[in-house]
């Protein structure tokens, strides 16, 4: 029986981990991927007081030293089912089984798919969400990019210092980053509509074209940036807002008695590194009021 368990190693997870571990008591911290969330796909960051600038995997790697000296136990599983009540039980895609007296949901926001068949098993085998992950895979070999935001300019950027050529899709307009980069090739209002494989791999992307002709490009990865959403699929006895996100209270309290929320999956006006941080602190330092209060 653990004291917290916080599901999610974010900024809002890991600084939840480290205040929580720090009072002494019990905790594990799941998580499904890597640490650090959304900051390994982060090249530098520039307002995360007090660093002038910092990489993102440096900062991802610096919460979780911190947490980890304090005590905090890392589990690399992905949580698939809550039980809430006066005990939480948490059970994980390998079959483990953890309970605890407190939760905190720290899973933060995840990249939109685009909805095609096979993206699902092309994930990771050509289909990428970060390029800042996966983008060096790709050296002198060309790739594709959808997306039509600023973070799509900046992905299509990094991408373009590794790959030979990236063809960028953009559903909507082009953003102005990317329209003088020499190995970058516009496609205005092209809109994927098939992936192509072989032997397992990605190949190619089908995608119609601004006059609805349909075309093909031989690629040899897909980075997807086409947003991000709150990942809420554990929160079957959570009410949520019509966005998705959990509601919570001023201390991160939600309607579920000892289950708090923190960071991005939260409903909030600001996302930013130190905002999720406080909420994890905040969160952390509710759950162990509430401990005390059992």
């Amino acid at each position: 029986m653990y004291d917290i368990i916080i599901i999610g190693a974010g900024p809002a997870g890991l600084s939840a981990a480290l205040y929580a571990s720090r009072s002494g008591r019990r905790v594990l911290l799941l998580e499904r991927m890597m640490p650090g969330g959304q900051l390994p796909s982060i090249p530098v960051i520039e307002n995360y007081p007090p660093f002038p600038s910092v990489s993102g995997p440096d900062l991802a790697m610096q919460f979780l030293e911190a947490a980890m000296r304090h005590g905090t136990e890392v589990k690399y599983e992905d949580a698939v089912r809550l039980t809430l009540g006066k005990t939480k039980l948490v059970e994980t895609a390998p079959g483990g089984r953890y309970e605890a007296r407190a939760l905190i949901l720290a899973t933060g926001a995840e990249p939109k798919t685009l909805g095609l068949p096979d993206e699902e098993k092309l994930r990771g085998r050509g289909v990428s969400y970060c390029a800042t992950c996966d983008g060096a895979l790709f050296r002198d070999k060309e790739v594709g990019i959808v997306g039509s935001s600023a973070h799509a300019a900046e992905e299509a950027l990094f991408l373009a210092r590794h790959a030979s050529v990236v063809h960028m899709l953009c559903p909507l307009a082009v953003p102005k980053d990317v329209q003088n980069t020499e190995n970058i090739r516009i496609y205005e209002k092209a809109v994927p509509s098939a992936l192509l494989s072989e032997d397992g791999r990605l190949c190619g992307i089908r995608y119609k074209d601004s006059s609805g002709d349909e075309k093909e490009l031989p690629v040899a990865g897909l980075f997807v940036a086409v947003g991000m959403m709150p990942a809420n699929r554990l929160c079957t006895e959570i009410p949520l807002t019509k966005g998705g996100y959990i509601s919570t209270d001023s201390e991160m309290g939600t309607v579920a008695d000892g289950v708090f929320a923190a960071g991005d999956i939260r409903d909030k006006k600001l996302r930013q590194i130190v905002t999720a941080a406080s909420d994890g602190a905040t969160a952390a330092v509710s759950a162990l009021r509430y401990l005390k209060s059992i």
